[in-house]
């Protein structure tokens, strides 16, 4: 029960602070809104599997914008996982520009379910298990806060359209304790800019 009231809180949270930065003026320049549905490959204990989600970017000036982001990974036979979290973006390279490197960090929470009678299950996740290891049919599920730091680089295909692959490290913490989750990502987003001050996007 723990466990998921953490998971409500941050979630609410992401979404809170998502909001406001949305609302902000929009007639300033280098303001724009950025929707996308991402895919790609995440890797953890030794595991690799398919990542599936979608961001929502505010860009709040020419270099910095924040995003929030949701994914779930180990799907099919694996374990669930969902992931969520709030990042900045810090563009190396103006919103005019076609080709924009960035760097990012931020914070969020990892959702993830196990089967207890799977001997697959990683070390982080097994010594928390107690009595209910090895049951058959019983499953435990663990939310826990993480951190995030990547680079990547927005390319503009057009005005409205943008690709942007992106490397990660989530670091899922508890007790001291941390697993790593790598992942790499193409995202594919349309782009409303409040105002049009990018002619190179054209």
């Amino acid at each position: 029960m723990t466990h998921n009231r953490f998971g409500a809180m941050a979630a609410l949270l992401t979404v809170t602070l998502a909001i406001p930065a949305a609302a902000q003026d929009a007639s300033q320049d280098g303001r724009a809104t950025s929707l996308a549905v991402t895919a790609g490959l995440s890797r953890a204990s030794d595991a690799t599997q398919f990542a599936l989600g979608g961001d929502a970017l505010f860009e709040l000036t020419a270099h910095f914008a924040l995003q929030g982001a949701g994914r779930w990974m180990d799907r099919g036979a694996h374990p669930d996982a969902f992931a969520a979290e709030l990042s900045a973006l810090v563009g190396l390279a103006g919103t005019r520009d076609t080709m924009v490197p960035y760097v990012t960090a931020g914070v969020g929470f990892q959702r993830r379910t196990f089967d207890v009678s799977d001997a697959s299950v990683p070390a982080f996740y097994r010594r928390r298990l107690g009595v209910a290891t090895g049951r058959l049919g019983v499953r435990e599920t663990f939310t826990d806060p993480t951190l995030v730091v990547g680079t990547g680089i927005d390319f503009a295909l057009s005005r409205t359209f943008t690709a942007r692959p992106d490397v990660r490290a989530v670091f899922v913490l508890r007790d001291g304790r941390h697993e790593t989750v790598l992942l790499a990502t193409v995202s594919l987003g349309y782009r409303f800019e409040h105002k049009p001050v990018t002619p190179s996007r054209r």
